[in-house]
């Protein structure tokens, strides 16, 4: 047992009992903990060969889960790399100050849609002074390096895009960081400013003093002011004495500004699978904890010095940084754009084709690195493969689907019988045994 699971197992009780959890993260919990056990129920699997019957637990398939979220990663990612284009890419994050940061406990949808939106618009405005059409693959994250509470995007765009008139390929070096932030900036505050404008903001605890929509709105406006006298001096982040000095009226010392981060990756190098991990990944992995000893002790890299810390958490406090990250029913972390939406397949199609024969023309050989995420999964792909061969070479093949109750395991307890030691032709010739209920269940 993973020791995410057992902290789960053995203090999440006690923590819904003494805090308002809202149900759909309390199912995802009983999920994870119920994961590869029988109450999820077992599949059923047959050798096309022999006929021989294997089973195996089912899996939770929930987003947070430490046990399976890693296989349905990579199962994605063999089935989706050849969506992408093989061209050079660029990994862009956009993040937000740390006055925005308390509004999404209390308005997380409609945050995010924006910072989507506004992060789109300000590629989609500088593809378009390149007179290039682009597409984007995004995911959401809610976490920082030490699970903090830090929303901010990963984006991976391409560095060659569509012609205007849609017959030729348009190259450029990189993506400007200043003139992204300036637009995603303004963006995003107009946009703010209309739902504060609007009453469609719910105001967090820290903000209740905000109770008119024109407060909310100077204290947007005040708080951008400040940021952009920060910037203007450039003050680094961490002088919090400085800051203090030149804004003495502001809001929260530990200022963060506007941050966009660019940098140039190839398609089967880190960054690509690293945003892609975000389908199915824990906020924290079990590697990072170190004991679980009255306190949760976790080892980070400090987003300051740069070098592994140790941080000790009560386990209460572990829980609210967790579940902090279970997103509602229904969202999605992970988002594609541009040329990517279904409205523009044909040109996405032509795209590749003109990859495919610049490729071709060029006599371009890429030799994958054998750290990739994508070589990664070509192992577990092999690995399960193995799993998937019966011992006497034949396949095994996905049979029925059964709850942990049902009355083909019972009629075989009550035998004394493992399922798994009978072919199928052997079941069916069990006296007693209902074929014709088997076979509609």
């Amino acid at each position: 047992m993973n020791k995410i699971t057992e902290l789960l197992i053995n203090h999440s009780s006690q923590y819904f009992d003494s805090h308002d959890v809202p149900e759909w993260t309390k199912e995802c919990v009983a999920r994870i903990i119920a994961c590869a056990k029988h109450e999820l129920g077992q599949s059923v699997h047959i050798c096309i060969n022999c006929g021989q019957l294997f089973t195996a637990n089912n899996t939770c398939h929930t987003k947070n889960c430490p046990t399976c979220g890693f296989y349905q990663t990579y199962d994605w990612l063999l089935k989706n790399d050849a969506t992408f284009p093989d061209v050079p890419y660029q990994h862009i994050v956009f993040t937000l100050p740390l006055f925005i940061r308390p509004f999404f406990s209390t308005n997380f949808k409609p945050l995010v849609d924006l910072q989507f939106a506004s992060a789109s618009a300000a590629l989609t405005r500088f593809a378009a002074t390149k007179k290039t059409q682009i597409f984007w693959f995004a995911a959401f994250q809610y976490c920082g390096e030490i699970m903090n509470r830090h929303p901010h995007l990963h984006f991976l765009v391409p560095c060659t895009g569509l012609s205007f008139d849609g017959q030729s390929l348009k190259d450029f070096c990189y993506y400007h960081a200043k003139t992204l932030s300036y637009n995603y900036t303004k963006t995003f505050i107009k946009k703010l400013l209309r739902l504060a404008k609007k009453g469609l903001l719910v105001l967090p605890p820290e903000y209740a003093h905000l109770d008119s929509p024109n407060k909310l709105c100077k204290f947007i406006l005040d708080s951008v002011a400040a940021n952009e006298k920060l910037r203007e001096k450039n003050v680094p982040s961490d002088n919090l004495d400085f800051i203090k000095s030149v804004c003495p009226d502001i809001s929260n010392p530990s200022f963060r500004y506007w941050c966009v981060y660019c940098a140039q990756v190839r398609k089967e190098d880190a960054p690509f699978g690293y945003i892609v991990r975000y389908l199915h990944h824990p906020p924290i992995t079990q590697a990072k904890i170190v004991s679980l000893n009255r306190r949760v002790s976790c080892r980070f890299k400090n987003p300051v010095t740069g070098f592994k810390q140790y941080f000790h958490f009560s386990y209460d406090e572990f829980l609210d940084r967790f579940l902090d990250q279970f997103f509602p029913k229904g969202f999605h972390a992970v988002r594609r754009g541009g040329l990517l939406a279904s409205c523009h397949k044909a040109k996405m199609q032509k795209l590749r084709e003109l990859v495919a024969e610049r490729n071709k023309a060029s006599h371009k050989l890429i030799l994958p690195n054998p750290l990739s995420s994508q070589m990664f999964a070509y192992k577990i792909k092999k690995a399960r493969q193995k799993k998937r061969t019966c011992s006497c070479g034949g396949t095994k093949r996905f049979f029925k689907n059964f709850c942990h109750n049902h009355w083909v395991f019972q009629f075989l307890a009550a035998l004394n019988i493992n399922i798994n030691d009978l072919r199928y032709s052997e079941l069916l010739a069990l006296p007693g045994f209902n074929k014709p209920a088997f076979d509609s269940s």
